[in-house]
This record gives C-alpha cells, structure tokens and sequence, in this order.
C-alpha cells in the first residue's frame, strides 16, 4: 500500500487522482497532520525540533501492509529524510522535481507561496546542483484562496506572478504541491514550470515496482 503524508487535506484527492493515473487499481491510504504545518511555520523548516516530530508522527503512522510513504509537504521534507530508518521506504515528493529542475539549466526560480516552505526546496535543489543559482518568488497573497477552497484563483494568482518573472531563468519550480494546477496557466513563456505532485508519484511507484520484483511480494 501507498501511504500519503500530508500537512493539508486538500491535497489528498489530487494524489489519489495521478496514483489511480498511473497504476489503476493501486492500494492507497492518506494522512494528513495539518499541526505539522503549523509547527513548520512556526520554528521554520531546517529546525531541528520540527524534525523529529515529523520523523516520529511519520514512524507512528505506519501500519501492517503500508509498502511505502510519501511526504506530500515540502516544509516538513527534512523530517522525511530523518525517518529513512522507517520500517518501509520514506520519499519526499520534491526531491525528483528539484532533480528534473536542474537538468535544464543553472538558473531556477523558486516560487512558494508559504515562506517556511522556501528553505527545503533549495536545500534540494543545492543537493542536486550545488552550484545553482537560485532565485525566490514569493506570492504569499495567494495562500489565503487555497485555503478558502478557492483553488482556481489561488492557480490564477500564482500563474500570473510568475508569468512577470519567468523570463529569466532556466527552470521554475513550484515550491509547493498545491501549487501544481498553476503551471498550465503560465502560457506566454518555453521555460518549464515543475510541480513535484506527478513527479513525486511516478518514483513512489516505480519504486514500489521495483521492491515486488525484487522480492516476488506484492505489496500493495
């Protein structure tokens, strides 16, 4: 089984959309800790603290049968990593889309529309190119439609901030997985607009292939 690990609700029926997507019929379960987002916000993403309560609500979340987890929320990415212990495979949904960023040029845009999510996404980006040069957009004014439930307006507001600001850079990364919908919007530039929801699914699966071919288990 799949195991989703989310800071907002609102995010589960888009991941259980691109997981059904991509292997019909795949055996998934959600959580959702909207504290740790809270928690996130309130010490900042590299504090140590918020870590380990991430690495330990995700340990406690595990159950018989779970085959592997993704941790949807950029902002507690780095208490993911802590938890690679874990029973099972932990995997942070942005760590492919900062790989597949840098692999069109040096210079990447960060747009995030919760600060405390800014700090992990270019940690990740740094660890797949060290030497990028990295830019941040911060359109904090559109977090309150996303959590209005007004997600067509937050996708407008993010596309159209970063529609003034593409034009320089090689990559754009959306910093957050509720970010995902803005990226078709951006339509007057070539440069490529990354979201880690599709990304971040297909290795979870492909990982998952690869343990039951391995083992000879299905596990999920």
């Amino acid at each position: 089984m799949l195991v989703f690990f989310h800071t907002t609700l609102a995010n589960a029926d888009s991941f259980e959309a691109i997981a059904q997507e991509l292997a019909p019929g795949l055996a998934t379960r959600h959580v959702v800790r909207a504290d740790l987002l809270d928690r996130g916000r309130e010490l900042g993403s590299g504090s140590l603290a918020l870590k380990q309560e991430v690495a330990l609500a995700i340990e406690e979340s595990i159950q018989e049968g779970d085959a592997l987890l993704l941790c949807t929320c950029s902002t507690i990415g780095a208490g993911a990593d802590l938890a690679v212990h874990s029973r099972i495979p932990v995997l942070r949904v942005d760590r492919p889309m900062a790989g597949a960023a840098v692999a069109y040029g040096n210079r990447i845009l960060v747009a995030a529309c919760l600060a405390s999510t800014v700090q992990a996404t270019e940690d990740l980006i740094r660890e797949a190119k060290p030497d990028a040069n990295i830019e941040t957009l911060l359109i904090e004014d559109a977090w309150p439609d996303w959590v209005a439930g007004n997600k067509q307006a937050y996708w407008t507001r993010i596309a159209n901030s970063i529609e003034q600001h593409i034009h320089h850079f090689d990559a754009v990364v959306l910093a957050q997985a509720s970010m995902a919908g803005a990226a078709d919007l951006v339509t007057n530039s070539t440069v490529p607009v990354l979201s880690s929801p599709r990304l971040g699914v297909g290795t979870a699966i492909s990982q998952m292939a690869g343990q039951v071919q391995k083992t000879g288990v299905i596990t999920a």
